[in-house]
């Protein structure tokens, strides 16, 4: 009857639904169904899940995870879960001293169907990182907290761990608005020079002293961030700076609707052209996708964030 699907850069969890008839007549190996079954009792927590979709038998993957939840309503409603489901079913507890961020990850993924991307940047955890029996997604979210990274699954299966979202750039996708878009109210332009951030952190170096330090300049969005141990100042600016482009960059803000072709990821690299505001052309970053397809037709949406041909703005040290 219908299916949902979404996804984002930000968020480790991608999640669809699907939503069938609550009986039906159940074809296996070639036979053919005399009888009716009960749809939601076909399902179990744990079921591998790939969603593909498409026009004229040109489909593709747009989901792939687990059955989490099987609700016994009309029609019958799957809940799904990415690889994140995974990761939800072990415990860690074991600590870490100046480690690699990879290495982490490895210990995070054993056990699973879960590959890194080869993206991944060669950065470490400075100081003790130290997991109390918390679960494969606990352990991720105090990375992506403690070190501002960008945690999500590619594809699937494969997660990535950055400073910044620019693991798929090289992915494209052509968006004319008003041409191959269906709706496009939803997504306003900022300028760069119309926001002003400032950022307050704390963290310890690599002596294990406590500092404080403010970047940016008053009058607009203000963020505190408290940080484990951050062994260098470069380090430092680096993260701060991935932090603050979520909210202070020249971009689009919001979504556009199109039909579910062309196919498009988070993370790729939106190539959008404006024949009313030219200025506006460029590309940009794809944030989230959220996918709707049944019975009353197939729409995309796609969350565009920040610009990618334009040079960004860093933040400095008050």
């Amino acid at each position: 009857n219908d299916v949902r699907v979404e996804k984002s850069i930000f968020s480790l969890i991608d999640t669809a639904i699907i939503k069938v008839p609550a009986s039906a007549r159940l074809q296996q190996d070639g036979a053919i169904p005399t009888e009716s079954v009960e749809t939601a009792k076909q399902f179990q927590e744990g079921d591998k899940v790939t969603i593909r979709l498409g026009y004229d038998d040109d489909l593709q993957e747009e989901f792939a995870g687990f059955v989490k939840r099987v609700n016994f309503t009309t029609p019958c409603e799957i809940e799904c879960e990415g690889f994140s489901w995974q990761l939800r079913k072990k415990s860690l507890a074991r600590s870490w001293k100046n480690a690699a961020i990879k290495d982490i990850l490895k210990q995070i993924i054993a056990g699973t169907d879960i590959t890194l991307s080869s993206d991944i940047p060669d950065i470490s955890f400075n100081g003790i990182f130290t997991l109390n029996d918390e679960d494969g997604t606990q352990a991720l979210d105090r990375l992506k907290k403690e070190m501002f990274l960008t945690v999500y699954f590619i594809e699937g299966n494969q997660l990535y761990v950055g400073l910044e979202q620019t693991a798929q750039i090289n992915r494209e996708v052509k968006y004319r608005l008003g041409w191959n878009t269906i709706k496009d109210d939803q997504l306003k332009y900022r300028r760069a020079e119309d926001t002003k951030v400032r950022m307050r952190v704390n963290y310890k170096n690599a002596k294990g002293k406590s500092v404080h330090k403010i970047y940016g300049k008053a009058g607009g969005i203000e963020k505190v961030k408290e940080c484990g141990t951050i062994p260098n100042s470069d380090l430092l600016e680096r993260l701060l700076n991935a932090k603050a482009r979520e909210f202070w960059y020249a971009r689009y803000k919001g979504k556009i609707t199109t039909f579910i072709a062309p196919f498009s990821q988070h993370g790729w690299k939106a190539t959008i052209t404006d024949d009313k505001y030219p200025e506006r052309n460029g590309s940009y970053m794809i944030t989230s996708i959220g996918v709707q397809f049944g019975v009353g037709g197939a729409r995309r949406m796609v969350g565009i964030g920040k610009s990618l041909t334009n040079n960004q703005n860093v933040l400095t040290e008050s």
